[in-house]
Order: structure tokens, then sequence, then C-alpha cells
């Protein structure tokens, strides 16, 4: 057998990306979404947002849109990378920076318009999106760099 017949298939680091696609993003966002239309709109119980109810309003609209674009966007992905379609990894490439830029665009629009900035907020916002960060930079690094992306996808 050739040296380069085990990369063809889909495994190992791949495999694991493909759980997070068709698993555990999905998992996630329906959960976000649920999470969302349930208690996205209970304004009475929260006093936090009493005087930016209608901006609370639009972010929790704006969030479940993106959150639905992200759960079908990773579903697809994953089935271009199943499949090997010819451009899959640029697709891949895209939607990795693009779920980044939809994180940092929903912390920072949820942060700046309904709390008021001090350090406590600025280390949380941080914080949560840190993760994201080294998701979107590890996955970019193996999709550059591996040697089964290269044989299976060349």
């Amino acid at each position: 057998m050739d040296k380069l017949e085990k990369y063809k298939k889909f495994g190992g680091w791949l495999y694991l990306f493909g759980f997070f696609f068709f698993f555990l993003i999905p998992i996630r966002k329906v959960t976000s979404i649920y999470y969302s239309l349930v208690y996205g709109f209970n304004f009475e119980d929260n006093l936090l947002f009493q005087n930016k109810i209608v901006v609370k309003e639009y972010l929790t609209i704006f969030s479940i849109f993106v959150d639905i674009l992200i759960l079908l966007s990773s579903i697809l992905i994953g089935i271009l990378l199943v499949k090997k379609y010819k451009n899959a990894i640029f697709y891949t490439k895209v939607f990795l920076i693009a779920f980044f830029l939809s994180h940092l665009l929903l912390n920072f629009l949820s942060f700046s318009l309904l709390f008021s900035f001090d350090m406590s907020i600025i280390s949380t916002y941080i914080y949560v999106l840190f993760v994201p960060f080294l998701f979107t930079i590890f996955w970019l690094l193996y999709f550059k760099y591996s040697k089964r992306i290269e044989v299976r996808y060349q």
C-alpha cells in the first residue's frame, strides 16, 4: 500500500473536525436558538435590561438569524468535506473566519450596547472570544499544513 493512501481516507484530525461540524456545532446552535426564543424575549424578569428592551430584542433576533446561518453552514461544510468536493477546503476556511467574526460581532454588540464598560466586562469579553479565536486558528493551521488535507483534496 502506498504511504499516501492512508491520507486519502476521512480520518485523523479531519474526523474530529467533521464531528465538530456534524454534531457539536449544530447541537450548540440549536440549543442557542432555543434559549434565545424561550428566554431572549422574556423582559419582565430581567431588571438589568429594562431600559434597553428594544436593543435586546433586535440583538436576540439578529443572534437567532446568525445561529441559523452557522447551523446550516456547518452541516453544509461537513457534507462538502465528506464528499470530497473540489472547493471544500476554501469554503471551510471562509466558514471558520466567518464563524469567528460572527462571535466577535455578536459579543461586541451585546457588550457595547447592553452593558456599561468596566474592566470586569472587558475581561469577560476577552475570555468569551478566546475560545472561538483558538478554535479558528487551530483549524485554519490544520487546513493549511495537514498532509491529509493536501492528499485528500488535491
